[in-house]
């Protein structure tokens, strides 16, 4: 047995009203040879619960909110690497493996994979590259970039902040203050109905407010209500916080 089969890996999938994408979502991984797929549930009054168990994930309610619930998933895991993975997100194959074969390094504690995005529209090439430009000059990756955390330097670091949103950047500035987050080759793939359904540049433009605007100190309970009012047709955790 090779040191990296070693390394058990627990994929932690949030969701809310996600029945058109948790199949999609859970398969991308379970192909890969993870050990365990958790899916901590929101409340959904859709078919994901039973989707998820139908192909194979163990299904954990949870109180409503991203990270309450990825914290959720993570008390129930047994993997030595927590995956956060979204509901609306696919990683290409070999992304496992590859960090795999990263976390053989004990150094390595926390990681994220470069971003895609599912539509074709040459807009949504320039938005990766600035998207991982910005994880690996900023080292603030976000959640839909599928971060990983070994399981111990997760609790070491507090988990995820339970607050109503972009506690994917806190998580990542509490994680860097004590690591270098690796950035991996292979590629999480988000869904593009946010930019589809608001226009490209509303979202896009939405999306650098926010994140500007928690540099400068703007109390998150603002900005949640500011992001929930431009989605309000939208499932809480249908949709990556920040991109």
């Amino acid at each position: 047995m090779t040191l990296e089969r070693t390394i058990s890996t627990s994929v932690i999938i949030p969701t809310l009203d996600e029945q058109h994408n948790i199949e999609s979502c859970i398969c991308s991984v379970s192909a890969q040879g993870v050990q365990e797929i958790i899916v901590a549930d929101g409340g959904s009054e859709d078919d994901t619960a039973r989707l998820a168990k139908a192909h194979g994930a163990t299904l954990i309610p949870s109180e409503r909110g991203r990270a309450k619930q990825m914290n959720a998933g993570a008390s129930a895991a047994t993997g030595d690497v927590l995956l956060f993975l979204h509901a609306d997100c696919t990683l290409a194959d070999g992304a496992i493996e590859e960090m795999r074969q990263q976390m053989i390094a004990p150094t390595t504690l926390a990681g994220y994979f470069r971003q895609r995005i599912d539509n074709r529209h040459p807009f949504y090439r320039l938005v990766e590259v600035g998207s991982n430009l910005r994880a690996r000059w900023l080292r603030r990756p976000y959640g839909d970039q599928a971060m990983f955390f070994r399981s111990n330097f997760f609790y070491e670091i507090g988990g995820f902040p339970d607050v109503p949103i972009m506690e994917d950047l806190l998580i990542a500035r509490n994680a860097r203050a004590r690591t270098r987050l690796k950035q991996m080759k292979h590629s999480a793939t988000s869904s593009a109905r946010r930019w589809e359904r608001d226009g490209i540049w509303s979202q896009t433009l939405l999306n650098w407010e926010i994140a500007v605007s928690e540099l400068c100190g703007i109390p998150l309970p603002d900005l949640a209500s500011r992001y929930k009012g431009s989605r309000e047709t939208e499932s809480p955790n249908s949709a990556t916080t920040t991109s």
